[in-house]
């Protein structure tokens, strides 16, 4: 090793080795809150219900209907991404009725979080990305408020 880079090894290494250990001590600001089991339920009772809602907006739109009789991919996949994102709000909200904690209910939780993601991309392939933003925003909000018990 060339002694220039050992002093600055040396001069650098102690410096990052405080900042490391402050890191390692100090809790960051994205830590997860205390799980709270009654707003937990109440959220994942309300996310089951706005994507009820999202769903029966969509039966309602013209355009969408015709792009699924037409057989569209992106349609068939929208329809699909938004069955699943139903079916899995409406088991988050009855395991979280149930008394299901953090570890029971985490996995439906990630699960969620994607299929939002694959429902606005879907959707935004068959409508325009802004009337499917609008659409799906009371779906996103409440999943915000939720993922602080969760990521």
């Amino acid at each position: 090793m060339r002694p220039d880079f050992r002093r600055f090894a040396v001069s650098v290494g102690v410096p990052l080795g405080v900042l490391a250990l402050a890191f390692a001590v100090v809790p960051t600001a994205g830590a997860r809150e205390a799980w709270d089991q009654a707003a937990v339920t109440a959220l994942a009772a309300e996310l089951a219900d706005a994507t009820q809602a999202l769903e029966k907006t969509l039966r309602r739109e013209p355009h969408l209907a015709a792009a699924t009789q037409r057989g569209g991919r992106n349609a068939v996949g929208l329809w699909e991404a938004i069955n699943r994102l139903k079916k899995s709000t409406r088991q988050l909200s009855s395991r979280t009725k149930d008394g299901k904690g953090y570890e029971d209910t985490l996995p439906i939780a990630k699960k969620i979080r994607t299929q939002v993601r694959d429902a606005k991309q879907y959707g935004s392939s068959v409508m325009t990305t802004t009337f499917m933003d609008e659409k799906i925003t009371p779906v996103q909000d409440l999943l915000n408020r939720l993922s602080p018990y969760y990521f």
